[in-house]
């Protein structure tokens, strides 16, 4: 049977709003240091007229100084054939007169609330579908004078999804 459009789109939506995580950003002009910053500095370029888009390129990181200049610590990782990755630490400074705009990270309430909810029902619904896989609640009478009845033993089911989100 299929799912209604509606609730595909739902669901479309609901993926998308919380691929985001549980932080959002808003502009900032004097972010404090240790805090965790995006900033999007100008890209200049000889080819490019005079008419053409200002393009920028955005970097994230720890914030370590402002002042006359931005210092930023900087995280990126890089992978390299199947097994070799990189993670490469740098430190950049930046004249704040250049950059083109810079955003501070923080918790997002709304987006973590619903993603706990968005957890609390997905739960639910592994366990309700383990239960009934496993043919109900086992309490009813099959006609054959209470033969064995079935039992569900939900802690493991439970145990392992705790695990698998590191709990």
């Amino acid at each position: 049977m299929r799912r209604p459009l509606a609730a595909d789109a739902f669901l479309a939506a609901s993926v998308a709003w919380f691929s985001a995580g549980c932080y959002s950003y808003a502009p900032v002009q004097r972010p404090t240091p240790g805090s965790t910053v995006r900033i999007h500095v100008p890209v200049r370029s000889a080819v490019a007229g005079r008419q053409a888009r200002e393009e920028s390129v955005a970097f994230e990181g720890l914030v370590l100084s402002f002042g006359d200049s931005l210092y930023l610590q900087t995280t990126s990782r890089r992978e390299y054939g199947a097994f070799r990755e990189v993670f490469e630490f740098d430190t950049l400074r930046v004249a704040p007169g250049v950059l083109m705009g810079m955003e501070e990270r923080y918790l997002s309430k709304p987006k973590t609330y619903g993603f706990a909810a968005l957890v609390a029902v997905g739960t639910t619904a592994l366990v309700v579908a383990a239960v009934n896989a496993a043919g109900g609640s086992g309490g009813g009478n099959d006609g054959n004078g209470g033969g064995p009845q079935t039992a569900i033993i939900v802690r493991p089911i439970v145990s392992s999804l705790l695990r698998a989100i590191g709990r």
